[in-house]
């Protein structure tokens, strides 16, 4: 979740080769125009991508840009965080995970890769079911507070561990900036 531009995307396709399934989710318009560039010149087919928000509901959304749609900073809008002309909204649809699983438009997964830019917490509420079935490792890069908590809150009810990918700073005391590995 959180494709930009599929450099994961690609590598882990290209890892499960054909027979595999990799789902990737970017809502920002200008980057997944070019995650399906990259997909299309790697011939991935077993790739499935989806110009959408992976969230706790399915519908229309807004992706704030503050004018910039190439960065890497866009995201749906933060706890507290007010749409304004300057935020340079964006109309998105988001989806639920759990329920492309029920349909059987996407395999359970062994494997989630979450870089949302704050919306962790929401993206895993819309898969919680498939989580609790299915059991896979994540990755997580949290942004904010309430992200580390509402990650937390669906994962440590169903027993996961985690842990930081790379050494942190003894000072920090945060897990916000930083990527952790979470498991069964």
């Amino acid at each position: 979740m959180g494709a930009h531009f599929g450099i994961y995307s690609i590598a882990l396709s290209l890892r499960t080769g054909p027979t595999g399934q990799v789902a990737a989710f970017e809502p920002n318009p200008a980057s997944f125009a070019r995650l399906e560039r990259h997909r299309m010149m790697n011939g991935l087919t077993w790739l499935k991508t989806y110009q959408a928000a992976a969230s706790d509901q399915t519908g229309d959304a807004e992706l704030l840009t503050y004018g910039e749609l190439d960065s890497t900073h866009t995201h749906l809008r933060y706890e507290g965080e007010v749409r304004s002309d300057q935020s340079a909204p964006v109309a998105i649809r988001s989806l639920r995970l759990d329920d492309l699983v029920d349909s059987g438009e996407l395999r359970a997964p062994q494997f989630i890769k979450v870089d949302v830019e704050g919306h962790g917490h929401r993206a895993l509420e819309g898969m919680r079911a498939t989580i609790a079935k299915s059991r896979p490792a994540l990755i997580v890069a949290f942004h904010s507070r309430q992200e580390v908590d509402g990650v937390l809150g669906v994962l440590r009810p169903l027993g996961y561990n985690w842990a930081p990918i790379a050494p942190q700073s003894p000072n920090s005391g945060s897990m916000i900036g930083g990527d952790y590995l979470f498991t069964p």
